[in-house]
């Protein structure tokens, strides 16, 4: 094992197979700044070790015998939070449904890893790669399961200021990074009726996630939710999703454009570009939302919507898996609400519910399919 420093990346690797954890060893033996500390077999081990040797990142194989992988890393992340990672050796593993699960129970990456074969080398450098990147992520404790699905009272969400008279709300954005899928299927489940307005989305996704996380996000939740297509017009009712690796932005006649301009805050697409047209094109008429993930893409941004009058809300950092975005937007005092996914929930409903005083005359607009 290296020397460790105050730069060292310290690693915990858990996988049942003897010859996999030698593998990843000598992987990572030649790699300066990462020393691993310690392995496990069982998810047991794992979680002795954690106290022990204080890992900054653990790598925990998705095939751990009974009580599984996905057990671990909940009762990890409820109890000493560390970055996880977490990998599967098969080369035709179902990455889509894997990453799901791992990203539900507050891993904070899934990789596939090939030790043999013609994409070991490429497969290895990924994993070294998303290791290091993840060393960096700061996570917090996961809440029990009871706790999460419990819904505040009507009497704890804070009521629109009074500092100026409500505004119709025209559309919804979020913005979401690492940890979002589960959050956003709390936000969604947690609205008592359909939002009689669009609600735009950018989920960072790894490439060929996005049709399982829109069956499964619509499946668990109830809602109408599409990929978005160049020139789409926006409908009440639906969730638009943007596409893998294109920026999805808004235009003034209230439809979707579709761009290839060059990544913002290293992602494609971005937040950043999705708010800034927000604020640009419906000003004050917007609710802007910044959820758990790496990084600060749409930060600023969700300042900008903030300063046109819009309605803007960052997660608190108790819920958040990764507090980057929400905890940037934070700093630069870009959010009216510091909330809860169920609180979110809560108070996306009671801005929209302005529009049944608004010119588009009583009650719930009608909602639209894709």
């Amino acid at each position: 094992m290296t020397q460790n420093t105050a730069r060292t990346i310290r690693l915990l690797i858990v996988d049942n197979s003897p010859t996999a954890r030698e593998r990843l060893c000598g992987l990572f033996d030649p790699i300066a700044d990462i020393d691993v500390v310690g392995e496990a077999a069982t998810a047991d081990k794992a979680l002795c070790l954690v106290e022990e040797v204080t890992p900054s990142v653990i790598l925990v194989d998705c095939d751990l015998p009974n009580p599984g992988s996905y057990a671990a890393v909940w009762e990890i992340m409820s109890g000493h939070p560390v970055p996880i990672v977490m990998m599967s050796k098969q080369a035709d593993a179902p990455v889509a449904t894997l990453e799901s699960q791992a990203l539900n129970v507050g891993a904070v990456a899934f990789v596939t890893w090939t030790p043999t074969g013609s994409d070991a080398r490429a497969s290895g450098d990924r994993l070294i790669s998303t290791v290091r990147a993840m060393s960096e992520v700061k996570v917090v404790r996961r809440r029990n399961r009871r706790s999460q699905s419990r819904s505040l009272p009507p009497e704890a969400i804070p009521p629109p200021s009074p500092a100026r008279p409500a505004t119709r709300i025209e559309v919804v954005a979020i913005g979401a990074s690492t940890g979002g899928p589960p959050v956003l299927q709390t936000i969604l489940r947690g609205l008592t009726r359909p939002v009689p307005v669009p609600i735009l989305l950018v989920q960072h996704l790894s490439p060929g996630f996005q049709a399982s996380m829109v069956a499964w996000l619509s499946e668990s939740t109830g809602t109408r939710i599409c990929v978005g297509e160049h020139g789409m017009p926006l409908r009440p009712g639906l969730v638009y999703l943007a596409p893998d690796n294109r920026h999805m932005t808004v235009n003034r006649q209230g439809r979707l454009v579709l761009n290839d301009d060059p990544p913002e805050n290293g992602s494609r697409p971005s937040v950043s570009a999705l708010f800034r047209s927000v604020a640009q094109h419906y000003g004050a008429n917007a609710i802007g939302i910044l959820l758990t993930g790496m990084g600060r893409d749409g930060a600023k941004e969700l300042r900008l919507m903030r300063d046109k009058g819009a309605v803007t809300i960052a997660q608190d950092e108790e819920t958040s898996v990764v507090y980057g975005m929400p905890g940037e937007a934070i700093k630069l005092k870009s959010a009216r609400y510091i909330l809860s996914p169920n609180r979110i929930a809560h108070v996306v409903e009671q801005h929209v519910s302005v529009l049944s005083n608004g010119k588009r005359g009583q009650g719930a607009l009608p909602l639209a399919t894709c």
